[in-house]
């Protein structure tokens, strides 16, 4: 039985010590898993920090970057990539959509078909990924650009119509503009020039109220292109000029460079030959400048065109060749259709008819690739022309009448009408606008004056106030200060009064006791002359003169000095302490401007004793010869 007791007894004792060990265990796992967490926290906050940092470099070279892709897009490429390596070495995915739209942007501009394209659908995958539709639509326009570029017109205007939508879903207005202004390139070179008018007047309405000036010179530039195709030759100038003013002011060189070539282009077109040739030069040299080759391709070949219309023809083919060399390098396949046409027109100028007739029809089967009505029809005229020249009746017939059915199908007489209409309406609203924009200047200027006028009275009126104010203050002080000095002067005479009192007082009880030492004298001459009888009479009589000598005259003129002068010998105890009493006296003599004389006879001291005691305070007081110790001692308050 006992041994049945003891087993339970040591099972339970197990049993206990199973669950503490267990607690233990479990307690030690919490602890455990506690410190993790709490280190993995730490770890956490730290990359938190890392992250932020980092985010700001990238978003530092993104901004950099930015500002420099039209100047320099080789150094924007380098600031990008590196903010690529940054982005991957951190993990800040959604950056990379912004970071791939920009390497995007720099090679388009260098001239890298291949890697733009790459690097632009990349991001647009990213931003729909993401739901970063505001990237979305950039990612959009840019790849629309790249289409346009390439003379894939329909494509990008494809494009265009989608970013379109989600700008005006999502309400970005900014990215409109720059989607009607593309949308206004392509609609130009498809030949639709009043519905490129159309969205471009939309795109400078929006770039005016954004104040981007660099878009808006863009805008002016391609309207002044628009006006020269429309043979509108004097909008053409205004518009250039305007998109010049604005560049200029804003130091953008390869706009600047741009508008000079299109200058040229406007110049050439009324005739001002000369004036087109110095434009030209300009933009080639703003061309090389800021590294813009492709774009110095156009300039050449306007020059060129201009040498041909100056019958120097061999200048013009030097800048046909120069053009078409470029063209062929970066692969423009429009600047190579272009030289082609222009190539023919030069043979055509020269009598050579057979010659023109080949590069205009190998410029017509490039253009077939291609949606660009408004150059076909050109060259089916010239075509025609050569033919004609060469005495091939049946083909010029043929090329003339694809010419006239090309024109017809882009209504080329009533375009011009259209936009000559739209120019009207857009100059009568933008007058109305600076009326309105004029009036409410006027108004304001009139509330501003007004709220001028109303801030001086007040100005005014708080002007006087503080003067009154401080007018009544003066006289207050000027009366207080009057009534002060009254009041000084008031005490100053008394105070006169009671020294001249304790003066004339001493010096009466000085001449008082001079008088009766005097008669005391006297009668003791008698009184040692005379007999027994007669001195003893003497005695009770010098005894009773004796008894009316004024005891303790320096004690009394103390008290009394004491009581008007308490001030003066508090500052004298203090100021200076090694003067003896008899010092003491002298100075109070003094300060009552009493003589020399007037003291020796007061303290029946010698007049040399009394100078030997003045110049000794003079030396304790450390006074200078010139000094004067009356002067000192009257300071002493």
């Amino acid at each position: 039985m006992n041994i049945k007791k003891d087993i339970l007894l040591i099972g339970k004792l197990i049993m206990k010590l199973i669950k503490h060990l267990c607690m233990r265990h479990i307690a030690l796992a919490l602890l455990l898993l506690f410190v993790s967490s709490c280190k993995q926290s730490v770890k956490e906050e730290a990359i938190s920090e890392l992250n932020k940092v980092a985010l700001q470099k990238v978003e530092k070279l993104f901004k950099d970057a930015s500002d420099s892709i039209e100047s320099n897009p080789k150094a924007a490429l380098l600031l990008v990539n590196k903010s690529i390596l940054l982005i991957r070495q951190r993990n800040l995915k959604q950056s990379e959509t912004e970071a791939l739209y920009l390497k995007g942007r720099c090679n388009r501009f260098l001239e890298k078909k291949p890697e733009a394209y790459a690097a632009i659908t990349s991001s647009l995958k990213m931003s729909i990924e993401y739901h970063d539709n505001y990237y979305r639509v950039l990612n959009l326009i840019e790849l629309a650009e790249i289409w346009f570029n390439q003379l894939k017109y329909k494509e990008a205007d494809s494009l265009l119509n989608q970013a379109d939508s989600l700008a005006q879903e999502f309400k970005f207005r900014n990215c409109l503009s720059a989607i009607y202004n593309n949308k206004a390139k392509i609609a130009d070179n498809m030949g639709d020039k009043t519905k490129a008018f159309q969205q471009y007047l939309l795109a400078a309405e929006l770039f005016k109220i954004e104040k981007q000036n660099k878009a808006l010179a863009t805008v002016y530039n391609n309207m002044g292109i628009l006006s020269l195709d429309i043979s509108n030759n004097k909008e053409a100038l205004r518009y250039i000029k305007l998109s010049i003013e604005i560049n200029k002011r804003n130091n953008y060189t390869a706009k600047l460079a741009e508008n000079y070539n299109n200058l040229g282009v406007a110049y050439c077109a009324t005739d001002s030959i000369d004036k087109g040739y110095e434009a030209y030069s300009i933009s080639q040299f703003l061309y090389k400048k800021v590294g813009r080759f492709a774009d110095l391709a156009k300039s050449y070949l306007n020059v060129a065109n201009l040498m041909a219309k100056r019958k120097e023809f061999d200048k013009a083919e030097k800048y046909y060749d120069s053009s078409l060399v470029i063209c062929l390098q970066y692969d423009i396949q429009y600047g190579i259709i272009l030289n082609k046409i222009n190539y023919g027109n030069l043979f055509a100028a020269k009598g050579f008819h057979q010659k023109a007739i080949e590069y205009f029809n190998t410029s017509l089967d490039k253009l077939k690739n291609f949606t660009l009505p408004y150059i076909e029809e050109q060259v089916e005229y010239e075509i025609g022309q050569s033919y004609k020249a060469i005495g091939n009746s049946q083909s010029a017939l043929l090329h003339i009448e694809n010419h006239y059915r090309l024109k017809d199908s882009i209504n080329g007489l009533e375009v011009s009408k259209h936009i000559n209409e739209l120019q009207e309406k857009y100059n009568k609203a933008s007058q109305e606008k600076e009326i309105a924009q004029l009036n409410e200047t006027v108004n304001l200027e009139k509330a501003k004056k007004r709220k001028l006028i109303i801030i001086g009275l007040t100005f005014s009126i708080v002007i006087l106030i503080l003067s009154f104010v401080f007018v009544l203050r003066q006289r207050k002080t000027y009366y207080k200060n009057k009534l002060a000095k009254k009041e000084h002067e008031k005490v100053r005479l008394k105070l006169e009064l009671k020294n001249k009192e304790l003066v004339t007082n001493a010096l009466h009880l000085a001449n008082r006791s001079e008088l009766i030492n005097d008669i005391i004298g006297k009668l003791q001459i008698i009184h040692d002359e005379g007999e027994t009888e007669t001195q003893k009479s003497i005695t009770e009589l010098i005894k009773q003169i004796s008894f009316e000598l004024p005891q303790e005259v320096w004690k009394e003129f103390e008290t009394r000095f004491e009581g008007i002068h308490e001030a003066f010998l508090e500052s004298l105890f203090s100021e200076y302490p090694e003067l003896s009493p008899a010092e003491i006296k002298i100075c109070s003599f003094l300060r009552l401007n009493m003589t020399s004389k007037d003291i020796s006879r007061l303290t029946h001291r010698s007049l040399r004793t009394i100078e030997n005691q003045r110049n000794s305070i003079r030396k304790k007081m450390n006074l200078s010869a010139e000094s004067s110790l009356e002067n000192h001692l009257m300071k002493i308050n």
